[in-house]
């Protein structure tokens, strides 16, 4: 679904934003939580769908949504 993918820049914008959000939640660490909660916001325009994908009415963030859901994220101990 996904012609483009996001680039190093947009991965370092996703750093500092999941490190932002955690500062904001009154903690000194990032958490995957904190991916999940920034991730849609930082990355959906950061992509470009492929021509099937938007012909099938998908959009950057629902194909972003679904990423998301299936990646296992690490479980803290």
């Amino acid at each position: 679904d996904i012609s483009l993918g996001i680039s190093p820049r947009g991965t370092m914008a996703l750093s500092a934003m999941t490190r932002a959000h955690a500062l904001m939640e009154g903690r000194a660490y990032a958490t995957p939580d904190d991916v999940l909660a920034v991730a849609p916001y930082t990355l959906s325009h950061r992509i470009t769908l492929s021509g099937d994908a938007r012909f099938a009415g998908k959009t950057a963030a629902s194909v972003l949504a679904d990423i998301l859901q299936t990646v296992r994220m690490p479980e803290l101990v």
